[in-house]
């Protein structure tokens, strides 16, 4: 009687297969039970951002982000160039362990413009938070899920911080349009 070989299952294979599984379903339940906001009114919003990246080796970068909001106002909603709303100051931190993963930090300050037409007053605003972006590349296809937790320190008129926290989370699917790839030169979809 001959004996079949035993398969050799890899442990860390098994457990990054368990650890996408919790983050996919984690990523879809969130993304599926979101939060409501801005019920009565809609308002149309347009963000500019600049981006500086340094990398320090082959695990780490430092990002360091200058951005602003617009918003628009009633009655015409229909600008989103209306009134400048917010400006903001952000550096990151990111670690790289694996190909699939990256965990990041950062530190922000904000700075809200009052605008009596849309309930914002002018206050400052601190927030950091921990994220962890895990990266699903496949031929064909890229997904992207996210989980951010942020602590808010928003300036209230009493001119004293109140803490906010929230957890904020992201799906995002990539389709190459004329390759199978993403890389230079090829054309995709978000």
């Amino acid at each position: 009687m001959q004996q079949l070989p035993i398969l050799k299952i890899n442990q860390a294979f098994i457990y990054r297969k368990i650890g996408f599984s919790i983050v996919l379903a984690l990523s879809f339940f969130f993304n599926w039970n979101s939060a409501i906001g801005q019920t009565t009114t809609r308002y149309q919003q347009f963000s500019n951002e600049f981006a500086d990246v340094e990398s320090l080796g082959k695990k780490w970068t430092l990002e360091f982000n200058l951005g602003q909001s617009y918003t628009s106002i009633p009655p015409n909603n229909h600008s989103p160039f209306a009134k400048a709303s917010q400006f903001y100051v952000r550096g990151w931190a990111h670690y790289y362990p694996s190909s699939r993963w990256k965990l990041s930090y950062f530190f922000a300050l904000f700075g809200n413009v009052s605008i009596p037409d849309i309930e914002q007053s002018k206050n400052f605003e601190i927030r950091s938070a921990l994220q962890g972006t895990y990266y699903i590349n496949k031929i064909g296809y890229s997904l992207l899920t996210r989980f951010r937790i942020e602590d808010r320190r928003i300036q209230n008129d009493a001119k004293t911080f109140e803490a906010y926290y929230r957890l904020r989370t992201q799906l995002k699917y990539t389709q190459p349009l004329n390759g199978k790839v993403i890389r230079k030169g090829i054309y995709y979809a978000v």
